[in-house]
């Protein structure tokens, strides 16, 4: 937030995504609670991870 202050817009632009993306985990439900992590945030999460995968398979370098 510092550099952000100091005008570096690289660093506003990574707060305000953390703001944003803040507010869509807990408007959705997706942001863990003091009771543990929610399904729909494990749903989430297994989602994400298999976007990646898959990501990471479609581009690998072929022979």
């Amino acid at each position: 937030m510092i550099l952000a202050g100091e005008g570096n817009s690289d660093a506003a632009v990574t707060v305000t995504g953390f703001a944003v993306g803040a507010a869509i985990c807990h408007n959705f439900g997706l942001a863990s609670s003091a009771k543990g992590p929610t399904v729909n945030g494990m749903i989430a999460v297994v989602a994400g991870f298999v976007i990646l995968v898959v990501i990471g398979l479609l581009n690998r370098e072929r022979k």
